[in-house]
């Protein structure tokens, strides 16, 4: 399973992709409290691309192991954005589009909103309530209830836990 910090900075460049905006590797690093070196491992596996002006790089022979280690004027310089993998891997991941459909609302959401708009079933709910990272309650009732398999989720309201929002860009 993918970290929560390659998730955020996933769902962060999804964000701007849909704005066609390439941020700075520096502003994403701070702003969704990133190292690096995690950036290179989405690099490696070819959900990013890196560029410096329009010359595209390799993160992995820009940036060396451990934070801070290169020069900070070659790190003020280089964009990011998702790949077309990148973008696959972020809009066809079952959890990641419960986290993020319920990043969207502070309160709790009726279970059966969460399936609108999603390609999801709810064997992925009840993996991401394994998890801990989504709260599954009773509509009238807000003691945590667990969910199995063959319940629908008419009677349900669900939320993300704090640990299910680590996912999510800051």
């Amino acid at each position: 399973m993918r970290p929560a910090t390659h998730w955020r900075v996933l769902n962060y460049l999804y964000q701007h992709s849909l704005h066609t905006v390439r941020p700075y590797l520096t502003h994403v690093s701070k702003s969704q409290d990133v190292w690096y070196d995690h950036f290179v491992d989405l690099d490696n596996e070819g959900l990013i691309w890196a560029q410096i002006g329009d010359q595209d790089i390799d993160l992995h022979k820009v940036i060396k192991p451990g934070r801070g280690r290169t020069s900070p004027t070659v790190l003020k310089k280089i964009r990011i954005r998702l790949s077309a993998h990148g973008l696959a891997t972020v809009l066809d991941s079952p959890l990641n589009q419960i986290r993020y459909t319920l990043g969207h609302y502070a309160a709790p959401i009726k279970l059966t909103k969460l399936f609108d708009g999603n390609n999801i079933a709810m064997d992925d709910v009840i993996k991401l309530q394994k998890l801990g990272h989504l709260k599954v309650t009773f509509t009238a009732d807000p003691e945590e209830v667990t969910l199995v398999p063959g319940v629908y989720g008419v009677i349900f309201d669900a939320a993300l836990t704090a640990k299910g929002r680590e996912y999510l860009p800051r």
